[in-house]
């Protein structure tokens, strides 16, 4: 998905937020911003909004030589996820339909997104858990990736967010015992975005073969990705990419991808019809089918 005039100030909000986030000299701060701003100016809008993201947080590490300035943060919302775990594992267990209840809740973990600072709130964590259940959540798109799951014979699941790791792995404890799964991270940090370390944390590793995709961007930019995450991508019988930066880098791809995630882009809300908060499970093809509706139309 390419970036539009409107990210543009969003970039320098976010830009600031996660500086401040991680810093409290104002005079390093004023220096890291005139760079980030300057990079900006000079920022391919044909690129996705994520590959802006990964030069701000490639600048904010390196002005600030930290290699990741949210390890508190990750750390903290991986205990905070860890002591919910068992608590929603046995909710899911007692539903009558465990695997729409455990998609529910790889989505309601989406909102543990340190990307999106200023839309942080507590209360708004707490209540995506607590509503998981009850949130509006395409029904029949469910059922269509649980009959993708149990025809594929090995999925590529995509990560996105520390914390949100832990309630992937619930989906995945749902998944059909013949699929052989592998998880895909990122390879260094960047925001608190997963990588291999967070996986295990999450304990990952003992249910899926976990992997790299050889990027330090939000998302999966393909062009970037190193050549054995590209094999595993092509070979994948179905893939699953959780999260927005996700969404944002690959909804255009070739192939069939199931999304799922949040809505937390009013710009993507715009683009297909939409609303910012909504929860989200879809597929490539079905973005297609909204772009070939919306350019027939008269609007």
């Amino acid at each position: 998905m390419r970036s539009s005039l409107e990210c543009i100030p969003c970039f320098v909000r976010q830009a600031l937020e996660a500086g401040q986030q991680v810093c409290d000299d104002e005079l390093l701060l004023e220096k890291v911003m005139k760079r980030i701003l300057c990079e900006i100016s000079g920022f391919d809008l044909s690129l996705s909004p994520p590959e802006m993201g990964q030069k701000i947080h490639r600048i904010l590490r390196e002005e600030m030589n930290v290699l990741d300035p949210y390890r508190q943060v990750k750390e903290n919302a991986s205990m905070v996820a860890l002591s919910m775990v068992d608590n929603i594992r046995q909710l899911i267990d007692e539903q009558t339909m465990p695997f729409d209840a455990a998609v529910r809740f790889s989505i309601a973990g989406n909102i543990l997104d340190f990307g999106l600072i200023s839309a942080w709130d507590d209360s708004k964590i707490m209540d995506s858990f607590q509503n998981a259940l009850e949130k509006p959540v395409d029904s029949k798109m469910i059922q269509q990736l649980k009959n993708a799951v149990h025809k594929a014979e090995n999925v590529l699941f995509l990560a996105d967010n520390v914390g949100e790791t832990v309630f992937d792995k619930l989906l995945i404890e749902q998944l059909p015992d013949h699929l052989d799964v592998t998880y895909g991270v990122k390879a260094s940090p960047v925001i608190n975005d997963a990588t291999e370390v967070d996986a295990v944390v999450a304990g990952i590793d003992k249910i899926a073969r976990v992997i790299n995709n050889g990027t330090d961007a939000p998302g999966t930019p393909l062009e970037q990705c190193s050549g054995r995450f590209k094999q595993c991508f092509r070979s994948a019988d179905l893939i699953i990419a959780k999260g927005q930066a996700n969404f944002e880098t690959l909804n255009e791809v070739g192939r069939e991808i199931y999304f799922l995630t949040q809505i937390k882009c009013p710009q993507i809300a715009r683009y297909y019809e939409y609303e910012v908060g909504e929860w989200v499970v879809t597929t490539t093809s079905e973005l297609r089918n909204i772009q070939v509706v919306e350019s027939g139309s008269e609007r």
